[in-house]
């Protein structure tokens, strides 16, 4: 799961900085992401997480 979600965002978003971390033990139900992209600039932070 992890693996698929880094591809589509890289994808999406080419990130200068991407990193996953599972936060359900493995299950893939939680995650934390950490994206730092040109895609978000003059974009609020709710419209940020609403891309998402």
């Amino acid at each position: 799961m992890n693996a698929t979600i880094r591809q589509k965002l890289e994808i999406a978003l080419k990130p200068s900085h991407l990193d996953i971390e599972d936060l359900s033990d493995g299950c893939g139900l939680k995650f934390r992401l950490i994206i730092v992209s040109d895609s978000f600039d003059n974009k609020t932070t709710l419209a940020s997480h609403r891309w998402l």
